[in-house]
């Protein structure tokens, strides 16, 4: 409708273009390399998983790889979260007392890129036990003669991990950095 136009121009008009991409880079450093670990992960465990005589993967060795994956993604990007929290509270500081990524990171040591480690893992190990079985099994309800199985599953497999999500983010303990 007329209303919705005339509040996107305003948008487009007050905000500019430039402002449009400005959290595309943070999301394809830290979003896109943890997707791909926990995506990749789940593939490989699946196939060592997989009965090489049956060719079948039953539901628990499904679980087991899901919670494989999520367990190896957090272990790979905990450090970067840890120092991406960091430099974020470095806007606080005044210019002079900011340290750099690098500074960070010699400062907390292993032991301190990995702070915090065991509740992540509690919050995303569940959530990937959840969700990669869940869309296999709902790809296998929904697959067409093909075996295509579209958008179906994908959305299935969010909505059964929409309540984990949701008590995650109400519970979450904040942690002291």
């Amino acid at each position: 409708d007329v209303l919705s136009l005339a509040c996107c121009w305003q948008q487009r008009v007050n905000s500019a273009c430039t402002h449009a991409p400005t959290g595309l880079g943070p999301n394809l450093v830290g979003v896109t390399p943890e997707k791909a670990i926990k995506l990749a992960a789940n593939d490989y465990f699946r196939e060592k998983l997989t009965d090489p005589v049956t060719n079948e993967l039953p539901i628990g060795r499904q679980i087991l790889a899901g919670g494989l994956a999520g367990f190896l993604q957090v272990s790979a990007t905990n450090p970067m979260e840890i120092v991406k929290l960091r430099m974020q509270l470095q806007n606080l500081k005044p210019a002079a007392e900011r340290l750099t990524s690098m500074q960070i990171v010699k400062n907390l040591g292993l032991r301190g890129l990995y702070k915090g480690v065991a509740v992540t893992w509690m919050r995303d190990v569940p959530y990937s036990i959840i969700f990669f079985p869940g869309y296999a099994v709902l790809s296998e309800q929904f697959a067409d003669k093909d075996g295509n199985t579209g958008i179906v599953a994908i959305i299935g497999a969010g909505l059964l991990t929409l309540t984990h999500q949701s008590v995650n983010d109400r519970c979450s303990p904040s942690l002291a950095l």
